[in-house]
This record gives C-alpha cells, sequence and structure tokens, in this order.
C-alpha cells in the first residue's frame, strides 16, 4: 500500500487520466492542471507498479528549478516498467531534485534525488 497527500495550494485542477500509449504500459495518473507546476504526480500501471513524486523540500524552488531533470519521469517509470526492481535500474533517469517513492505487490522504494546527480535509494520487501 501507498499513500500521498496531496496539500497544495488549490490553485489548480486535479485530474485522473487514463493514459493509453502506443508502445509501454497503460496507467492511471493524476495530474495537476491550471498552475505553474502541471503534470503527472502519481500513477499506477497495468502490472501494479505505482510510482508517486514528492518535492525535495530541503532544496531551494530555486535550486530545484534551475538543475537539470528528466522531464516526464513518472510517465517514463509508468510506461516502461513493470515492477519497483525494474525501475530502479533505470536510474540514468534520476535526475533532478525530487523524491519519488515505489511500490508494487511485494516490493517499495523510495528514491531521493538531490543535485548533481546524486541520489540514494531505500528498498522494503
Amino acid at each position: 500500500m501507498i499513500a500521498k497527500n496531496r496539500d497544495w495550494i488549490a490553485d489548480h485542477r486535479q485530474v485522473l487520466k487514463l493514459v493509453i500509449p502506443k508502445h509501454g504500459y497503460r496507467y492511471f495518473g493524476i495530474h495537476a492542471e491550471g498552475n505553474d507546476e502541471p503534470g503527472l504526480k502519481a500513477g499506477i500501471n497495468e502490472k501494479g507498479l505505482v510510482v508517486v513524486s514528492s518535492t525535495a523540500g530541503s532544496i531551494s524552488r530555486k535550486l530545484r528549478k534551475e538543475s537539470d531533470r528528466t522531464k516526464g519521469l513518472l510517465a517514463k517509470l509508468l510506461n516502461e516498467s513493470d515492477s519497483v526492481d525494474s525501475a530502479l535500474k533505470k536510474e540514468r533517469m534520476f535526475v533532478g531534485p525530487r523524491n519519488i517513492m515505489l511500490a508494487d505487490k511485494t516490493k517499495i522504494a523510495v528514491i531521493e534525488i538531490g543535485l548533481n546527480g546524486e541520489y540514494s535509494v531505500a528498498v522494503k520487501q
């Protein structure tokens, strides 16, 4: 089980979308729309992989905005991964300050991504 609060300022809409790509896994995702931080915030794919993001609050907003980052990271992980293990093999994508939480039927993981390509991973069975 995985849970995430959505305690942002109420300056946007949250929309549940079914994404059916030409290639890869289908997924349901919660998207923010209508603010300066639009995009996919959480999702679950057809294989049961859950991917959720949260802000790396210890890094200033200015630094987070200026940093290189993998665009569409959550969508890529949901589209291309069938498990926590397969998502964790995509470490080349772990760029840009944020936290990513992953879960499948047997495992959970937290990826803390910092600046300059640094990241850490914690996994629980």
